[in-house]
């Protein structure tokens, strides 16, 4: 049996390593990952194109929630042929943000409903998307969204962008133009 000086030095060594190792980890500047580019981005759709239509916009929703830093990417592309999807804000790179905007459905929009629609989704950012397993925290944060909307275009827009959206006109029409190839 070792005496309790040798066992005790032995402790202290480790525990003099342990904290020399989580000095390191602690005091060490955390690399900071590079913003995704372009290619590194979400791609939902096979074709994605940017666009700046909507930057004016952006700022000032930007600037009216106190985030002026943030980076917010608006695509267009075929996302709801894809993905079932119409408009959508993805985080992936805090404090960068997506939005997708499937072209189809934007080409039946006016300007006012496509800044509706901007609005709308800049409203996530504050208000989050809700759970996927929670209709009623979902249903909220969309209302939400909608009136934070009506803030930058008149609620008549939101409303005629709302009936759109909800009222299954792009799958009606998507059948209504397969119905119209039959014949």
């Amino acid at each position: 049996m070792k005496p309790v000086s040798t066992r005790l030095y032995a402790l202290l060594g480790i525990l003099a390593f342990a904290t020399y190792v989580w000095a390191i980890l602690y005091f060490l500047p955390t690399p900071v990952p590079k913003e995704p580019t372009y290619e590194q981005g979400p791609h939902l759709a096979s074709r994605e194109i940017p666009t700046n239509e909507f930057d004016e916009l952006i700022t000032e929703i930007k600037n009216d929630i106190g985030l002026p830093n943030i980076k917010v990417v608006v695509r267009v592309g075929p996302y709801f042929q894809e993905r079932n999807l119409i408009a959508a804000i993805i985080l992936v790179y805090q404090p960068t943000y997506y939005i997708v905007l499937d072209e189809k459905f934007l080409k039946e929009l006016s300007p006012e409903e496509k800044n509706a629609t901007i609005a709308h989704e800049m409203g996530h950012i504050l208000f989050g998307s809700g759970s996927n397993f929670d209709r009623r925290e979902r249903a909220t944060t969309e209302m939400l969204a909608d009136i934070f909307a009506a803030r930058y275009v008149d609620q008549k827009h939101v409303s005629s962008l709302l009936d759109k959206a909800y009222s299954g006109y792009m799958i009606r029409k998507q059948r209504l133009e397969i119905l119209a190839q039959g014949q």
